[in-house]
């Protein structure tokens, strides 16, 4: 945009004209013209991915969900802008593996189209490790203490000292 500034009869301290009436400065402002990235993506469950982009966004691009692909055959089913930067998507089940999410006509607050590269994001759901973990159970507790002055005590919960192999 261009803006013109015009300046007349400007008076210094003891009123004096210093600028003559009439005179008059043009300059161009040039706004935003840096379109949105995608910065990161997260899976928070099987059917919730967030992702997070570089600035604000206009908030009826970011909720269309055609703007949004994913690997995978991975479907998108709603979308929703958490806060100026956050989407989040509703999306098909996601199975263990690796994804990509890319994103098309996504603006920003100024009306910049998010472009290529920039506009991808790899992210992945993991197997959740504590599947294959087993619990034990206490069946009772008993502290023990090494006496030795130079050793530092130590407590078991199985009931065995130090020089039992614990």
């Amino acid at each position: 945009q261009n803006y013109t500034v015009i300046v007349s009869n400007i008076l210094d301290l003891a009123g004096n004209i210093i600028a003559p009436s009439n005179n008059s400065a043009s300059y161009s402002y040039v706004g935003d013209t840096t379109p949105p990235e995608v910065v990161s993506a997260m899976l928070m469950d099987s059917v919730t991915l967030v992702i997070k982009f570089s600035e604000s966004l206009n908030q009826s691009s970011a909720e269309n969900i055609n703007n949004y692909l994913i690997s995978n055959d991975i479907s998108v089913l709603g979308s929703t802008l958490l806060s100026d930067t956050l989407v989040t998507l509703t999306t098909s089940t996601h199975q263990y593996g690796n994804y990509t999410v890319s994103v098309s006509n996504v603006t920003d607050q100024s009306g910049n189209i998010i472009t290529s590269p920039g506009n991808t994001a790899a992210y992945q759901r993991i197997q959740d490790p504590t599947q294959y973990a087993s619990k034990l159970e206490i069946s009772s507790i008993l502290a023990s203490v090494i006496p030795e002055p130079q050793h530092n005590p130590d407590k078991t919960i199985d009931g065995l000292g130090y020089y039992q192999g614990d």
